[in-house]
């Protein structure tokens, strides 16, 4: 069985208003990333959107959309976008 993804969208401490269960090989190279992106950005106005779309070093840049990833050694797997509301990545365990 492929492994599966669980996608949690969670304002501050609330219980999350989104979850949703995929298969990991649904997404393409970097698919993990822009499904976080494009969560988030429903959150966000024109301008916040078009300065997260910029070059790290561009004056007006903002890191809103940025997506945190998990470190090599870092077994849980937690990857994040948004700031609030925000969306997580984990992977699911079968044997939970």
């Amino acid at each position: 069985m492929a492994p599966r993804i669980r996608i949690t969208g969670q304002d501050g401490l609330n219980e999350p208003f989104f979850s949703m269960e995929i298969s990991a090989a649904s997404l393409g190279r970097g698919g993990l990333s822009t499904l976080l992106q494009r969560l988030a950005s429903r959150h966000l106005s024109d301008r916040e959107i078009v300065a997260a779309s910029l070059k790290k070093n561009a004056r007006g840049y903002s890191g809103l959309l940025d997506v945190s990833k998990p470190h090599p050694d870092d077994r849980r797997y937690i990857w994040s976008a948004g700031d609030n509301p925000y969306y997580t990545a984990t992977a699911v365990d079968d044997a939970a």
